[in-house]
């Protein structure tokens, strides 16, 4: 499947001196993710360039549409008005639908538990006594902690973003997420282990502030998020569509040097010709070992940073369903499903029939993240369909007309932060002349850190220029 990230391709290629460019771009964006578009989004009045591996743009925001209807693969929740996310889709024109539905249907043994709130899941999961009384536990544990995750958020927003505060505080310098919770039954851990993984990483892997925040995303009392009409891939589009040529696709990165008074960016394109770029000043929009990689001149505590930084592998598996009356899922957008091949389904089509013109068909996305992904990572397309679609219709036996199985593979999924993490935040932060470092692995990874991030780059660019 397509990937976003510019991808490794050897040594850096000899360049003749036919194929330089003399002409001097302001900055050259590398990584036409998220992040690298927004920041070029936010630089297109100054002569810029964005340079993207892949053949199309977004990175692992990353969807298509047919006649049967969207399919979504990666990111998929976007903020709504008055986030930094959801204001940009509405600045492109683009149309947000709230998620009026339920997050956190569950299933065990397979019974299907779609309406009871999370703090009676303890009671109706099939459990024996003392599994029940260690979720129960846990469950204690993790509501008080994500509501202090809560507050910490809103603090942040109210009062303005303190990076450090907030790394220490969601990075859990302390303890990992599962010396957090204590020790549990098995079953419980397994319960827990399947709803953390969209972390990208298990509870012995990330700290303890990570996985409270992502629970005090799911509790929150506010609105959820939104879904983009037409599938998570118009964000991209759109933002690719308005720098035009400035975006080229298919051209593979090697290096981003800084020389003399300027940066040198070379590589090859789409065809395996050799490219040489000039700039003012460059914006490195790819995942921390990528960017680790094409830039050897960065200060070495900074490069070093960014090899710390840890990543877990993603797996989902996407279909579309042809029901023509509401079904199950109708009224739910999540189920964490720990007894499956994968860890939770979406369903991107929540309350289809009763929004008029919402999707032409049911969409559902199966996602499995960290070692249960790196795991299935080592299947073909054919045996991981098999097997997911043998547990969706063991659990949901109801479902009519599945087509469309299609398999997207992330090997680095998303950024997780791990106790330490914070130690790393002031070399990944530090101003560099001429170069600034943009991703969601610099904050909590979703969409709105990654324009944060952009945002503060093309900052960092235009006081430069």
């Amino acid at each position: 499947m397509p990937e976003g990230d510019v991808s490794e391709v050897g040594d850096q290629t000899s360049v003749p001196a036919d194929v330089r460019s003399e002409h001097c771009y302001d900055v050259i964006v590398v990584g036409g993710g998220i992040a690298g578009l927004s920041a070029a989004y936010r630089l297109r009045t100054h002569d810029t360039l964005v340079l993207e591996a892949s053949e199309r743009p977004g990175g692992r925001v990353f969807s298509h549409s047919s006649d049967t209807g969207i399919q979504n693969f990666g990111a998929h929740m976007f903020g709504g008005p008055g986030t930094v996310v959801g204001d940009l889709c509405l600045e492109l024109g683009l149309s947000l639908r709230p998620i009026d539905a339920g997050l956190m249907g569950f299933t065990f043994q397979d019974q299907l538990m779609l309406d009871a709130k999370p703090a009676l899941l303890p009671f109706l999961i099939p459990l024996p006594p003392l599994a029940r009384i260690s979720l129960l536990k846990a469950g204690a544990r993790l509501r008080i902690g994500a509501a202090r995750a809560g507050s910490c958020l809103a603090r942040t927003a109210q009062n303005g973003w303190d990076q450090m505060t907030e790394a220490r505080f969601a990075n859990g310098d302390d303890k990992t997420l599962s010396r957090y919770l204590g020790v549990l039954h098995p079953a419980a851990a397994k319960i827990m282990q399947a709803i953390t993984e969209r972390c990208g990483g298990d509870p012995t892997q990330i700290s303890a502030g990570h996985g409270l925040r992502s629970f005090a995303n799911v509790w929150s009392s506010s609105s959820p998020g939104f879904n983009l009409c037409g599938g998570s891939s118009k964000f991209p589009e759109a933002l690719a569509a308005a720098l035009g040529n400035r975006l080229r696709l298919g051209s593979r990165v090697n290096d981003v040097s800084r020389e003399g008074d300027g940066v040198v960016v070379t590589g090859q394109d789409g065809h395996g010709q050799p490219f040489r770029y000039r700039a003012k000043t460059a914006i490195l929009a790819t995942p921390a070992p990528i960017t680790k990689r094409i830039a050897s001149d960065l200060p070495e505590p900074t490069r070093n940073a960014l090899g710390e930084v840890r990543y877990g592998p993603f797996l989902s598996v996407s279909v579309n369903t042809t029901e023509d009356t509401p079904g199950l899922l109708e009224e739910t957008y999540a189920v964490s499903t720990p007894q499956a091949a994968f860890s939770v389904l979406f369903n991107q089509a929540t309350n289809r029939f009763s929004l008029g013109g919402h999707e032409l068909g049911g969409s559902l996305m199966m996602f499995a993240g960290a070692d249960r992904a790196a795991q299935l990572l080592s299947l073909s397309d054919d045996q991981i369909i098999e097997n997911f679609m043998d547990d969706l219709k063991r659990l949901i036996p109801s479902l009519s007309g599945i087509t469309n199985p299609t398999v997207c593979r992330w090997e680095n999924g998303a950024p997780f932060a791990f106790p330490g993490r914070s130690s790393l935040q002031p070399e990944l932060t530090r101003p560099i002349d001429r170069v600034a470092l943009a991703g969601d692995y610099l904050e909590f990874p979703n969409m709105e850190a990654a324009i944060n991030s952009a945002h503060e780059a093309a900052r960092r660019v235009s006081a430069w220029l």
